[in-house]
């Protein structure tokens, strides 16, 4: 991957990889665009999902290599980047699942006409990613793109799961603490999520009604609720002086 923010990539800094740069597992050049030949899709697709499916890294569309190492800036004809732009994300978008969440596009004025066109991906927690043309998952090393193994795509996919465990837990502890730091109440109609809060028939507070947040004491208990409708008929059956209180 070029260190340098995409938007900032000019020619120099292309014509520095020549007989220098090698492709890795950060790095893949292509001397032709993706086309509609079935095998020049896939090759494209694959390339950018290997990416995401290991540590992210760049596609240079435009640069002629040998044996790995960049040797020509070539570039591509380009009639607008805006429209080619379009369609290699409508490409990754019909090709591969699930979506990629992040891929960038950068287009370097080469001469002639012509461009190099930077596809930069990004390490995907979604991953692993799979090119639906060919059913396929691929991973990335020093040497390049590979289909993954089975065993490979069994880490990603418990790698997947306890990412996306950590993260719902975040969330939970992230909203826990903005409840008990709010300086406000926040409406049923502003909300995304309520909590319930039972007391030892402590205080009664319904959010709407008060202001103050010096009258909360430890709770007993505590419950996240997915509606207002839940909360309030929480509220109903509690055994002493309760508050509910929504969160954006």
């Amino acid at each position: 991957m070029l260190q340098k923010k995409l938007e900032k990539i000019e020619l120099s800094d292309l014509e520095r990889l020549l007989s220098v740069a090698r492709e890795g597992k950060t790095l893949e050049f292509k001397q032709v665009m993706a086309a509609k030949s079935d095998r020049e899709v896939i090759q494209f697709l694959a390339a950018v999902s290997a990416f995401a499916n290991s540590t992210g890294g760049d596609l240079l569309i435009g640069i002629a290599a040998d044996e790995g190492i960049a040797q020509s800036i070539s570039g591509v004809p380009l009639a607008g980047f805006d429209d080619e732009k379009l369609r290699l994300e409508q490409l990754l978008a019909d090709n591969i699942e699930p979506r990629l969440p992040v891929v960038g596009f950068h287009s370097v004025p080469c001469g002639d006409g012509n461009h190099v066109i930077v596809v930069r991906v990004q390490r995907s927690w979604l991953a692993p990613h799979r090119v639906l043309k060919n059913d396929k998952f691929y991973g990335r090393n020093s040497a390049g793109k590979y289909p993954l193994d089975v065993g490979e795509l069994r880490n990603a996919f418990v790698l997947r799961e306890a990412v996306s465990e950590r993260i719902r837990a975040f969330r939970a502890q992230t909203d826990l603490r903005r409840l008990l730091r709010a300086t406000r109440p926040v409406s049923f109609v502003e909300a995304r999520a309520w909590y319930f809060m039972s007391y030892p028939y402590l205080h009664l507070e319904i959010a709407g009604l008060s202001t103050s947040p010096k009258n909360y004491r430890p709770a007993r208990s505590l419950c996240r609720c997915r509606s207002a409708a839940k909360a309030r008929a929480m509220a109903s059956t509690s055994m002493g002086s309760f508050s509910i209180r929504g969160l954006r």
